[in-house]
């Protein structure tokens, strides 16, 4: 599968998105990968890191 290519403004949404994942941000990484995935809906790669980062706030915020 081929990876949809990002304008230049969408790629920084994206590597600051992923950033943000890595250090454990799950909100702002959130927040990036959203716009990311709201303007390109079929970029897997964003789609992917979206997912991971609720995955990762709902498990370090369950709910009660």
């Amino acid at each position: 599968m081929e990876v949809i290519p990002l304008n230049k403004t969408l790629q920084s949404y994206y590597d600051k998105g992923v950033l943000a994942l890595e250090k454990g941000n799950y909100d702002y990484a959130i927040e990036l990968l959203l716009q990311v995935v709201q303007e390109e809906p079929m970029h897997a790669p964003a789609r992917q890191a979206l997912r991971k980062a609720e995955r990762e706030l709902l498990h370090e915020n369950p709910p009660s």
